[in-house]
C-alpha cells in the first residue's frame, strides 16, 4: 500500500513515469519491488547468501541512480504545486486519505472487516 500511496503522491504532483520503490525484510530475507504507474517487477532476496547481498545491493544501486532525476522532476513540477497551493480548491485535490486509499483497493465497497468503522 505505501508504494500505491508514494506513486499516487507523485501524479498528484505531476511526475509520471518514474519508479517507486519498495522494500519489505524478515530477518535476513527481503522481498523488493519498484512500480513506475501500473507496472510492477520485483526480486526477493536472503542476505545471508552472497548472491542476496548482491541482488540487494543492486536494489539499492537502483534507487541512488534514481535520486537526482527524482529531484530533478520535483524542481519542475514545484510552480504549478505552488499554484494549486494557493486555493482551498486546488490544496483539496492534492488530498488522498487512507478511506481513498481503501476505496480504490474494494471499489465494490469496503468489507467491514477492513473497514475499522462501524457499519450501522
Amino acid at each position: 500500500m505505501s508504494c500505491a500511496s508514494a506513486t499516487r503522491f507523485l501524479a498528484a504532483l505531476g511526475i509520471f513515469d518514474f519508479p517507486v520503490y519498495g522494500l519489505a525484510t524478515y530477518g535476513t530475507k527481503g522481498a523488493c519491488c519498484f512500480i513506475v504507474d501500473v507496472d510492477r517487477d520485483g526480486t526477493e532476496f536472503d542476505i545471508a547468501e552472497e548472491t542476496g547481498i548482491l541482488r540487494c545491493a543492486d536494489f539499492f544501486g537502483m534507487v541512488n541512480r534514481s535520486a537526482a532525476d527524482l529531484l530533478a522532476r520535483f524542481e519542475q513540477a514545484k510552480p504549478s504545486l505552488l499554484e494549486l497551493l494557493k486555493s482551498e480548491e486546488g490544496r483539496a485535490s492534492l488530498s488522498w486519505t487512507s478511506r481513498m486509499q481503501l476505496e480504490e483497493v474494494w471499489p465494490g465497497g469496503v468489507p467491514p472487516e477492513v473497514d475499522g468503522e462501524d457499519s450501522e
